[in-house]
């Protein structure tokens, strides 16, 4: 879904409204994991973890439904379209796309390395239940939907996208420090945590948007879409570990924000590099 989606998007877009949609397009993941853990508590009282996966089977088909019925409106996408060994190579052997993907893995380092220390914490120091857990984690996620709202809202503006990332990076990185610092009461770690996740959200927003404009068809998003994905999950696969090994060698949660640091000079960096890039190859807004 997450390298076919936007290839569809685009199919389906105006080309004045791609960079709006695909933007829109990047709160998928943190809105639906909103939802999930806003209703589980719920769900699981009435229904039961068989019945929740089943209802969420249900939504599913539904989606698949949804997309069958719309197929007319995919213009441009055609099944079997032929695709050339060249047409891989020159999609492929662009920097940009590469530089926006290790960019999103430094992104995701942070990002589950903020996620995966709530519920730990929570446990740890609010003795809090699951419904209540799953709120605070909910609430975490909303504002990761409201950060990718408002960096679309900034690359529709005409905001270069390099710099949105560098802004967030930076400002994020602060943010981190303030979530793992020994001595912040509770309520004010927790209120970093939703500001980091606000702030860093429009990391995505850029990502999102700007990949598809070095796509020569529509049906050529899902090869660079697909750059982004598979470099997104290394940060999603040692990210976790990332933090831990720092949680346990350094013999406390203070210890992740070296990990959190990192990732987020490593993004600054990689957004200043792709902020160049882009001067060059894209002076306009596509």
């Amino acid at each position: 879904m997450a390298v076919s989606a936007p290839a569809l998007l685009v199919a389906a877009s105006a080309p004045a409204r791609r960079s709006l949609t695909l933007g829109l397009w990047s709160s998928y993941l943190p809105f639906g994991v909103c939802v999930a853990l806003a209703l589980s508590p719920l769900a699981l009282a009435t229904l039961g973890w068989r019945g929740w996966w089943a209802l969420l089977a249900g939504a599913t088909l539904g989606c698949v439904a949804a997309l069958v019925a719309l197929r007319r409106h995919y213009t441009g996408l055609h099944r079997a379209q032929p695709r050339t060994l060249a047409d891989l190579r020159r999609a492929l052997g662009q920097p940009v796309p590469w530089l926006y993907g290790s960019a999103f893995a430094a992104y995701t380092i942070s990002f589950y390395g903020v996620m995966v220390w709530l519920p730990t914490y929570v446990q740890q120091t609010q003795n809090a239940g699951l419904a209540q857990g799953s709120l605070l984690a909910a609430a975490m996620m909303l504002a990761n939907v409201g950060g990718n709202l408002y960096g679309t809202r900034l690359a529709q503006h005409g905001v270069p996208r390099g710099r949105i990332m560098t802004a967030a990076f930076l400002l994020g990185g602060l943010i981190a420090v303030w979530i793992y610092a020994p001595g912040v009461a509770p309520a004010v770690r927790y209120a970093c945590a939703l500001l980091f996740n606000l702030v860093v959200g429009v990391i995505p927003a850029a990502v999102m948007s700007g990949v598809p404009r070095y796509a020569g068809s529509a049906a050529e998003v899902a090869t660079l879409q697909g750059v982004v994905v598979q470099l997104s999950n290394v940060g999603i696969f040692g990210g976790p570990p990332l933090v831990a090994v720092a949680v346990t060698w350094g013999g406390g949660w203070e210890a992740a924000i070296v990990v959190l640091l990192a990732a987020a000079a490593a993004g600054a960096a990689l957004s200043v590099w792709l902020a160049r890039f882009e001067r060059r190859a894209l002076p306009a807004e596509a």
